[in-house]
């Protein structure tokens, strides 16, 4: 009997499946990244248009419930366990009390942490200066009117604000020093470099941050770390030992490559104690970034060496 001969798959095309199959994987992937970015775009949207209307937009401070009334809208209401503490917070601060006092007294008058300890001195002082218990709040850099009920009167607040001034309590004697980086992919894009400094301007000012230099790239791309202003910010980073915080407008300013920033980039700034402030992130989204990573693993490693980037040895 003759044997029917099977066909059989070439080392070729055994490799040219393989391809197809990580190259199928790479578009899934970046489909579900666009999809969780379009995503993300759309509740900020909606986020920033509820801030618009006066209605807070984030988790309720303390003093405050997030709720869902009647309509089915979320919003905050006062929380009136907690809410005559943080009057009581401030009536103590008008009176002349610091801040280890109005710790200890509202602690003795059953105020608690969630362990259930004193609330941290940082956190009473971040209470006196929030402006979201006179009836406003900031989303994105911007200032809005809420339609939530006050806690206190502002004529209260400004009094606080100002002995705080006086005590030079509200910047710990000195301000936290800042830089500002900006970035556009390319030069016509003035108006979108202006933005980004004029926001992070003003994200600044709101927590009293000095800025003390703004670093700026035109028309240079996010996938390579060649950037004249940003190896100059770096730079000047491990050069001033009191800077506190880099300033960009969005993550993908700084990069778009997750393992720049994983070799080259994070290293810098845990070692020299900076922190990344990114003001349009209002929360995290670790499942961008696991995709990113899981992008990242499928390419070349040797397509992604840094070999531009002067600070490799950080690492």
């Amino acid at each position: 009997m003759e044997k029917k001969l099977q066909p059989t798959e070439t080392t070729t095309e055994s490799q040219n499946l393989a391809i197809d199959d990580v190259l199928k994987q790479r578009i899934g992937l970046c489909l579900a990244e666009f999809e969780l970015n379009n995503n993300r775009e759309m509740v900020k949207m909606g986020l920033l248009e509820k801030a618009k209307r006066g209605e807070y937009p984030l988790k309720a401070p303390l003093g405050y419930k997030n709720i869902t009334n009647s309509s089915g809208k979320r919003t905050i209401e006062v929380d009136n366990e907690i809410a005559p503490f943080i009057k009581k917070a401030f009536e103590l601060c008008a009176d002349g009390k610091s801040i280890q006092e109005i710790r200890d007294k509202l602690y003795e008058l059953g105020f608690r942490s969630k362990k259930g300890v004193k609330v941290p001195s940082l956190k009473i002082q971040d209470i006196l200066q929030d402006i979201i218990y006179i009836g406003k709040f900031y989303y994105l850099g911007e200032q809005y009117d809420g339609i939530h009920q006050r806690l206190i009167s502002e004529e209260l607040f400004n009094k606080v604000q100002n002995i705080l001034e006086e005590k030079k309590i509200l910047f710990k004697n000195k301000p936290k020093k800042v830089v500002i980086y900006a970035r556009t992919a390319s030069k016509e894009q003035k108006f979108s470099l202006d933005m980004q400094i004029e926001q992070c301007i003003k994200f600044a000012e709101r927590f009293g941050y000095t800025v003390d230099k703004i670093f700026t790239d035109e028309g240079k791309s996010a996938y390579s770390l060649d950037r004249p202003a940003y190896n100059e910010m770096v730079e000047y980073c491990k050069s001033n030992k009191d800077l506190y915080a880099v300033i960009t407008w969005n993550f993908d300013r700084l990069t778009r490559n997750y393992r720049d920033y994983m070799q080259c980039i994070k290293p810098i700034f845990k070692n020299q104690k900076i922190k990344l402030i990114i003001p349009t992130e209002t929360n995290k989204y670790p499942e961008n970034e696991l995709l990113r990573e899981m992008v990242l693993s499928l390419e070349d490693k040797n397509q992604i060496k840094c070999e531009n980037c002067i600070y490799k040895q950080a690492v």
